[in-house]
């Protein structure tokens, strides 16, 4: 039996990879580009351009799954099949180029609109021509228990090897590197699960369409007893909010909003799964209950487009308000089609929904385009602001559309090139700095160029902690010193140094204590360093950071010595956090290294 099991194994691997040979590539990619960001700790913006191949190899996956359904269920020979994979490769290889959210944070939703996209289309793409609403469901029904699967198998299996690994490290002194799980993360959330999934994907459709849907008891008593309940939980708590602001007379909170699409996501989601047993004589409750839910969904949908005017109105139109945008319209679209319609194609749902998220990738009715030209218009409004309001608001604006559309975007108010300004920064910064310091220094560098002040230091200021650090760059100079130990106030370093038992801890605020073998605990004390460090803020010496949140301190005022018969010892602080009340200069917390000589 072990051996037919091994076979079984085998040939169904085997079938996989050759109905879906280009998947497994996108998917063995992933995992590599994870594998990079996990070890290759090079370049900052290495991690970015990792984690955004990942993210096109998702897109890929499931892209190319689509096609090959869809060319699988209209019959499709070899060659065809081929042809319309290479569409899909060359189509990603060119999105994978030509987006850069390393400077323009705005292709992070491209690529999430995308991704979204094509998830859905994986739903119906075998259905688009042939097939009925049964087999379609039964399709997706199979896809959403084989996911359910997975993702089970996969807790499972890596609670499992992480318990298994815990337990060598503990009983047998083994490190593990926190790396390890990880990689095990990686190898078995995408490359597991991926492949698992892939098996199970149904290749008959014109079974499914000619058979009747088996409908799971489990699904039923899930929809009846979890999903319907909480819809009216989120139903009631919504519907008394409505009357409440009406009452009132006031527009609502922006924050309804995420309260109504989850009642709306619960109630599709209700929808879809008792499609098949609606009509059955026992179910017709089902039935009235899913038109029920889009006649309740009208006044909700009133209330979710008052809930983002109020939003618009004052802060104009974002990626994240442009979701609600075209999710409210949606969601009228729907209603009205499964209110009026009397075959109501559930295939409707998918279908439009994944339409509105490509239209939002690019264009000029995209995220993108419609979000820069509200801001930017927003912009013109404040450009002459002079009262520190209006003041505020240009600074957010210029932080928003510098984080998300570049420099660049602000080109027509500027007598520079922003463009060059943007390229130059970018190729001094990007072997060297994260994205998040690259997009500091331009929004740094927009203010300045706008005559903006850089509200860096009105923030700390409200802040309940100030920030310091040293004015030298790494790398630091450890010439002299045999060791270089990392230190902070919370961690208690215990650790081996020419043979001799090293512990550093902070047993008392202010006092580092470390203790070197046998010899009596040395302690040095950093108190100095605090109270010089405020005393310098106060008198306004210090400086911010271009593009930072933390004032410089020059290097040697964070420096702490002691010499003794066997080692010199230096501590060096790097950060320095305290907070900013005059009744507790006591509570601060501080990083650094403790630099060791042997005599």
């Amino acid at each position: 039996m072990k051996i037919s099991s091994f076979e079984s194994i085998f040939q169904s691997a085997k079938s996989t990879f050759t109905r879906f040979p280009l998947q497994v590539l996108a998917v063995v990619l992933a995992m590599v580009a994870c594998f990079f960001t996990i070890h290759l700790d090079h370049q900052p913006a290495s991690t970015d351009q990792y984690l955004k191949l990942a993210l096109v190899c998702n897109i890929a996956f499931v892209a190319l799954l689509a096609a090959d359904l869809y060319a699988e269920a209209n019959d499709w020979k070899n060659l065809k099949q081929w042809a319309l994979r290479m569409l899909v490769v060359v189509f990603c290889g060119v999105l994978y180029f030509s987006l850069s959210p390393l400077l323009k944070g705005t292709d992070w939703f491209r690529i999430g609109f995308f991704i979204i996209a094509f998830h859905l289309s994986v739903s119906y793409s075998a259905f688009l021509h042939h097939g009925t609403l049964n087999g379609f469901w039964e399709f997706n029904k199979i896809l959403l228990l084989r996911v359910l699967t997975a993702g089970f198998y996969a807790a499972v299996l890596f609670a499992g090897l992480s318990i298994a690994l815990v337990a060598v490290d503990q009983l047998f002194n083994v490190k593990i590197d926190s790396n390890v799980y990880l990689d095990m993360l990686t190898l078995i959330g995408i490359g597991f699960t991926t492949f698992f999934f892939m098996a199970g994907v149904p290749a008959d459709f014109k079974a499914l369409n000619a058979a009747a849907p088996v409908y799971p008891k489990g699904l039923k008593v899930f929809t009846q007893y979890v999903l319907i309940p909480l819809m009216a939980v989120y139903l009631g708590i919504l519907l008394v909010y409505e009357i409440t602001i009406i009452a009132s007379w006031e527009l609502p909170n922006g924050n309804v909003s995420m309260l109504i699409l989850s009642y709306a996501v619960v109630g599709l989601l209700a929808v879809l799964l008792i499609y098949p047993i609606k009509e059955n004589a026992e179910n017709r409750w089902f039935g009235k209950f899913s038109k029920l839910i889009f006649i309740m969904m009208i006044p909700l949908l009133v209330l979710l487009v008052l809930a983002i005017w109020a939003r618009i109105r004052n802060y104009g139109i974002t990626e994240p308000r442009y979701i609600l945008i075209v999710l409210a319209i949606w969601l009228a679209i729907v209603t009205v089609y499964f209110l009026v319609s009397a075959k109501q194609n559930i295939r409707v749902i998918p279908i439009s929904l994944s339409i509105i998220a490509v239209l939002a990738t690019f264009g000029p009715q995209s995220a993108s385009s419609v979000s820069r030209y509200s801001q930017l218009l927003r912009f013109n409004l404040f450009y002459a602001a002079k009262d520190d309001k209006e003041m505020l608001e240009k600074r957010h604006i210029i932080h928003y559309l510098v984080n998300y559309h570049g420099i660049s975007s602000l080109q027509r108010f500027a007598q520079v090139d922003l463009s060059a300004i943007e390229k130059s920064l970018y190729r001094k910064s990007a072997s060297s700095e994260s994205r998040y310091a690259m997009e500091a220094k331009l929004v740094d560098t927009a203010y300045q160029i706008f005559k903006v002040d850089n509200p860096l230091l009105e923030r700390s200021a409200k802040h309940s902690f100030l920030a310091f650090g040293t004015d030298k760059k790494l790398p630091l100079s450890v010439k002299g010193f045999d060791y270089l130990i990392p230190i902070n106030d919370t961690q208690l370093i215990e650790l081996e140094v020419n043979g001799e038992q090293v512990s550093i801890s902070q047993q008392q605020k202010g006092k580092v204590v470390i203790a070197i073998g046998q010899q009596a605990p040395l302690t040095m004390d950093i108190s100095g360093i605090v109270k010089q460090t405020d005393e310098a803020y106060q008198q306004g010496k210090l400086k911010v950071k271009p593009g930072k949140e933390y004032y410089l301190v020059p290097e040697n005022s964070m420096r702490n010595s002691l010499d003794t018969d066997q080692y010199i010892l230096e501590l060096m602080l790097t950060d320095l956090f305290f907070n900013n009340s005059a009744k507790r200069k006591d509570d601060y917390s501080y990083r650094g290294y403790l630099l060791i000589k042997i005599k």
